[in-house]
């Protein structure tokens, strides 16, 4: 057994949709998990999503979507996961990071139209509705960024 932590939240445009959302993901995940309750953060604190996204800068895509966060009227809204495994059982019930390449049934097939590449072409900020943490230790470093909103 290894239990994980891994840092969920609602990005940008999507706020009407979180209860939805993580229902969804709650569902997906069955009953032996721990999570904390949401916590909505409006505004986003520049600092704080530049960090977040600093794996991405220098990349055409690093911009918009900063800049999604900080345009944003309504804010994110933020969950912290804790279970077994609960890292790969988190992103398999979230998709793909293209919601057009993401399995049926999962949160970004359902819930975004979106794709990366039409993203790309426009230069634009991709709206895949949900962040997850992608390993161990990438859940680690969000959660030690995000944890004043958090604990």
């Amino acid at each position: 057994m290894r239990i994980e932590k891994t840092l969920t939240f609602i990005k940008p445009g999507n706020f009407g949709f979180c209860l939805e959302i993580f229902k969804c993901l709650n569902d997906s995940l069955g009953m032996d998990f721990d999570k904390t309750v949401p916590v909505h953060l409006n505004p986003v604190p520049e600092k704080l999503i530049r960090k977040h996204y600093e794996n991405i800068k220098g990349k055409p895509f690093y911009e918009p979507t900063i800049n999604a966060f900080l345009k944003s009227e309504r804010g994110i809204v933020l969950e912290v996961y804790k279970g077994d495994n609960i890292i790969n059982r988190v992103r398999e019930a979230v998709g793909e990071t293209d919601p057009q390449k993401a399995k049926s049934g999962t949160i970004r097939a359902v819930f975004s139209n979106d794709s990366l590449r039409i993203a790309f072409r426009e230069n634009r900020y991709l709206n895949n509705v949900i962040h997850c943490s992608s390993s161990v230790e990438d859940a680690q470093r969000e959660l030690r960024l995000w944890e004043e909103f958090l604990f």
